[in-house]
């Protein structure tokens, strides 16, 4: 059965009136919210205003008891200093009059037992809580009635509930005052805890060199004014039968009701209509009384009027902890609720008006609206009809509307609106043409492999970049090429599952495969895919693949340079390890030489020794240097000593020839003898592994200068194959090599030494010719006077040092005790920092220490640095000399920034040791 149309002007018609209906509604229902707001606001007004009211007077009412209170407790106060004054003195008088009476016929000790005995059975107070307590200056308790297991005890470190020190503080108040108040908590007999405060007076006893004292609690005198307080309190009224109440804190009722209660019972048992819900009162009346201003709360109770019935109820309540006490009152809240329900009813007269109103306005409107749209539906749907025709005729043919044949304007708009839609569908249609060109040119253009296939997995397009990467071409496609032909057989199962997971929606579209060209090499590629759909149907998958061969290559070489600075890391720590070694080895030969005569069989042996252990410590830096890198430890040196140990140390037992140029005037360079050691090794086993056949290696030496600047020009030619052109812009990049062993490291290392030193290094090569590499070093900028001979420098320095040693190595400590000893020096050891800074503490009291030679690194304790900032803190006039085995670290290199005034590297001999000590005193 066909379905039935309705015309537009009958729909019109009939949604205009279900509008006006529904506005109507909705108008009635804003109404109602409007008015039922309006109510709620008015009514929340004037209760926030009756209860403000309300809680202002009975928060004035409380205050004001709680002013009486006080003023009533100032007066017991004053009442408790009087008394317990008094009777200290009257004790006193006993004292001194027992004293006076004996003092000429009886020893000291037994004036002091007959006092005693007067004055300890004296009891006074509420419940004779009051007693008397004698105690000497030193502490030790004469009398103490309380508590007689006491006396004969020094009760110096007696302390309150507080942590003072009570007997302390009463002494000091008889030593200095002669006599004075005491406040302090403590236990009270017959009472729990410790903070009850008690008040005492002393008074000084010369004669037995003591104090003589009493004290009273005060909330003994308060005892006595609180039942006459609380009648008082029970008689006051305020508002409409507005009372206060009392309790204790512990829950006992005191005043309720305008009654004075015994205080014995808890206050649910007192109205035990309900006991859980007076503990529940009660909780929130001790949570209100511990706030230091007091607090409000709410809850309901039940009126004398109405026993039956709860009604809600505020209360304030006031804290007085020192007493124990919570003050409040309440007052009811339900009175205001008369006034809101008269409130409420005039607007529910006035809400029922406006419905009515609203109703009768919109069916007169509908009314009108009927018989406009009748007269108007007749001449609608006359256009109407020729609009559709005209549609009609623009879908079958794409043929533009006519606006002559419409006669109103806002049909004839439709038209116009209609044409428009027409000529942007033709637009589009050309445009997607367009784009679809554009992109596949796009396509072309990547970088990457795109591809297509199709259900079949049959790939239908491909790229240029995936016709270069796999070798495949249009025939090849066109033939049917599979996807899984760029797949090695070993991953085709993994991408099987991946492309079935993929086309159900089960997985991402990223794997990484190992693909197969044409030619059958293999390579790394990222596949990233999507699946095709049309209508929500599968037709196919299209991706990009990423050839991942250059990635993997630098993924192994981050893997590589991390294992490299792993071994960085173990080669600083063993060469730290071994240079302590070779300073405690390298001291004591020293020491044994000095103490050999150089005609001695084994003082050759000795001198032999002293030369390997330079070699020793050369080889320490240089793993240094690789391990950290760090900043150059400049000194003033010559380079032709340094040159030739090296040169030909690298090219014993080779057969490769060495010829050295060093000009005899050669000026001196500001530079690291290690690192530069290092350098010169590199650039000679470069070379000599470039002449396999054997050749000759020139090394020249001479002064440089150019722009007003002075250096020392060192030149290192080989005679072997030479570098390529191409490749000599990447001989200084780290790990770069040419030759099959080797880590690339050399080359770089010599250029970051020499950058550090503010140098140049260039390099200059001829393919079969050979190769020269040429450094540029600055030289010294002022005169620095020749280091004093090791033979002449035992006896340079003649003044008497007292020097402070700090070394975690027993053996360093040993062997730098024994160099200064031999210099005529007095040594102090030390093994730990701490140990370090308490001995010079000790010695600014006597004789300062003039040295103090620290180590940098102190395993488990605090470090050099640490140490000297600690000595320097002691005294800014400190002298302290930084010594390491780590000679490249930053505190080493700029010693001074840090506030050393020297530094020592491990090892050093005895002359550099003495040297160093003698650029201090200068």
């Amino acid at each position: 059965m066909a379905k039935k149309h309705t015309t537009l002007a009958g729909t019109f018609k009939t949604t205009t009136i279900v509008a006006l209906v529904l506005l109507a509604t909705v108008i009635i229902i804003i109404q109602s919210l409007i008015y039922n707001h309006f109510f709620q606001t008015q009514a929340a007004l004037t209760r926030s205003d009756y209860i403000a009211l309300q809680k202002e007077m009975i928060q004035r009412e409380v205050i004001r008891v709680v002013g009486l209170i006080d003023e009533q407790r100032s007066h017991t106060v004053e009442q408790t200093r009087e008394e317990v004054r008094n009777r200290t003195r009257e004790a006193y008088s006993v004292a001194n009059h027992i004293f006076q009476k004996h003092n000429n016929d009886k020893p000291l000790a037994e004036i002091q037992e007959m006092i005693v005995d007067a004055l300890r059975p004296i009891r006074y107070g509420t419940e004779d809580l009051g007693y008397y307590f004698m105690t000497r200056l030193d502490g030790l308790e004469i009398l103490f009635a309380d508590r007689p297991q006491f006396e004969g005890t020094n009760m110096l470190d007696l302390q309150d509930s507080r942590g003072r020190f009570i007997i302390r503080e009463m002494i000091d108040i008889a030593r200095n005052a002669g006599e004075g108040f005491y406040e302090y908590p403590w236990s009270r007999p017959n009472s729990r805890g410790k903070n009850h405060q008690k008040i005492s007076y002393l008074k000084y006893f010369p004669p037995l060199d003591c104090f003589i004292g009493t004290g009273l609690y005060y909330e003994d005198i308060e005892h006595q004014i609180t039942n006459k307080l609380l009648s008082a309190i029970a008689k006051i009224r305020f508002g409409n039968d507005g009372y206060i109440f009392i309790n204790t804190l512990d829950g006992n009722a005191l005043v309720s009701s305008g009654k004075r209660l015994s205080g014995e019972n808890k206050l649910w048992e007192e109205f035990n209509e309900d006991p859980e819900k007076m503990r529940a009162i009660f909780d929130q009346e001790y949570r209100a009384a511990l706030k230091p201003e007091g607090d409000f709360i709410y809850y309901s109770f039940n009126k004398p009027s109405a026993p039956d019935l709860n009604f809600p109820k505020a209360s304030f309540i006031y804290g007085l902890p020192e007493l124990n006490w919570l003050v409040g009152a309440g007052v009811y809240l339900d009175e205001v609720e008369k006034n809101i329900t008269l409130l409420e009813k005039g607007i529910f007269k006035n809400r029922i008006t406006s419905i009515i109103s609203s109703i009768i306005l919109t069916i007169g409107i509908s009314g009108l609206l009927i018989l406009l749209f009748n007269f108007l539906s007749r001449n609608i749907n006359r256009d109407l009809k020729s609009i559709v025709a005209a549609f009609d005729k623009v879908a079958r043919e794409d043929q533009k509307i006519s606006r002559e044949e419409i006669h109103y304007t806002e049909l004839a708009q439709i038209a116009e609106s209609a044409n428009a839609v027409l000529r942007d569908k033709i637009s589009v249609m050309e445009t997607l043409k367009r784009n679809e060109a554009r992109f596949r040119e796009l396509t072309e253009l990547l970088p990457e492999a795109v591809y297509e296939a199709d259900s079949h997995l049959l790939i239908t397009y491909a790229n240029q970049r995936a016709h270069e990467l796999f070798g495949y071409d249009e025939n090849d496609i066109k033939a049917g090429l599979q996807i899984k032909s760029l797949i090695v057989p070993e991953d085709l199962p993994r991408a099987a599952k991946s492309i079935r997971q993929i086309m159900a929606g089960e997985a991402h579209g990223r794997s990484e495969y190992n693909c197969l060209r044409k030619d059958g090499s293999s390579f790394p590629a990222l596949f990233h895919s999507v699946v095709m759909r049309s209508d929500d149907q599968m037709i196919g998958m299209c991706g990009i693949i990423v050839d991942l061969t250059e990635r993997k290559k630098a993924e192994d070489e981050i893997l590589r340079l991390r294992k490299l600075e792993s071994i960085g890391v173990l080669a600083g720590g063993i060469a730290h390890d071994f240079n302590n070694l070779l300073a405690g080895l390298f001291g004591n030969i020293e020491m044994a030489k000095r103490h050999l005569n150089s005609e001695s069989g084994a003082y050759r042996y000795i001198v032999s020794a002293c030369k390997a252990m330079e070699r020793a410590t050369s080889l320490t830096k240089q793993l240094l240097t690789f391990a950290k890198g760090g900043d150059p430890i400049r000194e003033a040196l010559s380079l032709a000593e340094l040159i030739d140990e090296t040169a030909r140390f690298c090219l014993r037992g080779s057969n490769v020839r060495l010829q050295l140029q060093i000009a005899p005037d050669l000026w001196m360079v500001d530079a690291d003898k290690g690192q530069l050691s290092q350098v010169i090794s590199n650039l000679v086993i470069n070379a000599k592994q470039a002449m396999p056949e054997g050749g000759k290696i020139s090394i020249n030496a001479e002064n440089f200068s150019q722009k007003n600047t002075n250096w020392v020009r060192l030149l290192v030619q080989d005679q072997g194959e030479g570098i390529e052109p191409e490749l000599l812009d990447k001989i200084f990049d780290p790990y770069f090599t040419t030759k099959t062993e080797g880590s690339g490291l050399g080359l770089a290392t010599c250029y970051s030494i020499i950058s550090k030193h503010k140098g140049q290094i260039m390099v200059d090569s001829v393919p079969g010719l050979g190769t020269t590499f040429t450094m540029l070093l600055p030289t010294v900028t002022a005169e620095i006077p020749p280091s004093t001979p090791p033979e002449l420098a035992g006896n340079a320095s003649q003044q008497k040092l007292k020097i402070l040693i700090l070394d975690d190595e027993e053996m360093i400590r040993q062997m730098l005790g024994s160099m200064l000893e031999e210099m005529g020096h007095s040594v102090t050891h030390a093994e730990r920092g701490h140990e370090a800074i308490q001995f010079y503490a000790d010695a600014l009291n006597d004789a300062r220490y003039d040295i103090v030679i620290t180590d940098l690194t102190l395993p488990g304790d605090i470090g050099g640095l640490e140490t000297a900032k600690a000595i320097q803190a002691l005294d800014k006039e400190s002298r302290i000399i930084v010594s390491s085995g780590y000679a490249n670290d930053p505190i080493m290199s700029h010693y001074a920034e840090y506030g050393f005034i020297a530094r020592v590297v491990k090892p050093y001999s005895f002359a550099e040791l003495e040297q160093t000590l003698r650029k201090c005193l200068d």
